[in-house]
């Protein structure tokens, strides 16, 4: 049974279930394949005098140790975070570190030193598209002390060599974001007219702008779009709504819970998901619509990689017009996206048995081989 600790400074919580779920997704992923014991370290500032420790088991019977340290102290809680965390790994003698995110991993790259264990490390942040000052610093040291560096996906992996020409090539290996195979069980369409559902954080450079802007272009009028979310960007996105006479075809559902019913009702009975951003390491919500069963028009930084021509679309730039052009052109083909087809598909390349067993592949030739062999 290999023991591994996996430090991270995002992992869900009651009161944020969407912070760092990606992350416990890929552990229960890993759990399953009955070949790994996983500790979860996670640090994160708070309002606790000077610092706070306290364990838990999740949901999914993780072990989570939660360090909380005082948010003012700055510096210093960088110093006390590698303290506590050294104490622990001391103590919980894994075989491997596995780190989440290139601040993380910068702050306990000596720990490899110190402990002589490898250190995988996976990158999901935004801040690879443009790695400056004291980040690109972060990142040089990151990726440097790391055995194996684990994109979020091929575009990821592309703009991380571009960037970093100088680290050595073997060590990336691309490791999707995974999803339970069951994550939803569609039955019967509870909808009789088409459905376009949009799931993304409202902020400009997610796009749902030009969406709402090719709903009201589209040529079929009965076609609505619900918004799951919240944001900044909300009050333009209504007012916006409200420009164009849409409120009777564009409802604004608000945030919901990761595994809420509703918002996999809605994944169910959707016509199609449609999501697009502008900038994006991974698009989750597009493996959810897949796992679902449904087509998804996005855009090629997102979903060049994600969406093979018979599970969607994916648009070379965003525009309102392909945007219209998309949804109709799927609306008119709904037979050509077989729905049985683009499940079996999500489940194959992102199902957690897949994923779990590549993430042990790697843990094992990294201790077998000191590197990527897998």
């Amino acid at each position: 049974m290999l023991k591994i600790v996996l430090i991270t400074g995002w992992y869900p919580t009651q009161d944020d279930p969407l912070n760092g779920f990606f992350v416990r997704e890929h552990v229960r992923a890993l759990m399953k394949t009955g070949k790994v014991n996983i500790v979860i370290l996670h640090y994160k500032r708070s309002e606790v005098p000077i610092y706070k420790i306290y364990k838990e088991y999740d949901e999914n019977e993780i072990k989570v140790i939660r360090i909380l340290i005082n948010r003012k102290l700055k510096i210093i809680f960088n110093m006390i975070a590698f303290i506590i965390i050294l104490l622990y790994l001391i103590k919980l003698k894994p075989h491997i570190i596995h780190t989440i995110n290139y601040t993380t991993t910068a702050l306990f790259s000596f720990l490899k030193f110190i402990l002589r264990k490898p250190i995988v490390y996976t990158e999901h942040s935004y801040d690879v598209f443009k790695p400056i000052g004291f980040k690109r610093f972060l990142f040089n040291i990151a990726l440097r002390f790391s055995d194996i560096v684990l994109p979020v996906s091929k575009v990821q992996q592309f703009v991380l060599m571009r960037n970093f020409p100088k680290i050595d090539k073997s060590k990336f290996i691309v490791v999707y974001n995974t999803i339970d195979e069951d994550y939803c069980k569609c039955s019967e369409n509870k909808f009789n007219e088409p459905i376009v559902l949009a799931i993304s954080r409202l902020e400009k450079e997610k796009g749902i702008q030009y969406l709402i802007e090719a709903i009201a272009r589209i040529k079929y009028k009965d076609t609505k779009l619900y918004i799951v979310g919240s944001g900044s960007y909300e009050y333009e996105l209504k007012k916006l709504v409200t420009e164009l006479n849409l409120n009777n075809r564009v409802i604004f559902v608000g945030y919901l819970h990761p595994n809420s019913n509703i918002k996999k009702e809605l994944l169910c009975n959707t016509t199609m998901l449609v999501f697009p951003s502008r900038l994006e390491t991974f698009g989750y919500v597009m493996v959810e619509a897949l796992i679902c069963g449904k087509p998804v028009c996005t855009t090629a930084i997102t979903g060049s990689e994600l969406i093979p021509n018979y599970a969607g679309i994916v648009l070379k730039k965003v525009d309102i017009n392909s945007l219209a052009r998309s949804i109709e052109e799927i609306l008119e083909k709904l037979e050509k996206f077989n729905a049985i087809k683009i499940k079996s598909y999500a489940q194959r390349v992102f199902g957690h048995s897949s994923i779990g067993k590549k993430l042990y592949e790697i843990y094992y030739s990294v201790l077998k081989y000191g590197k990527n062999k897998s």
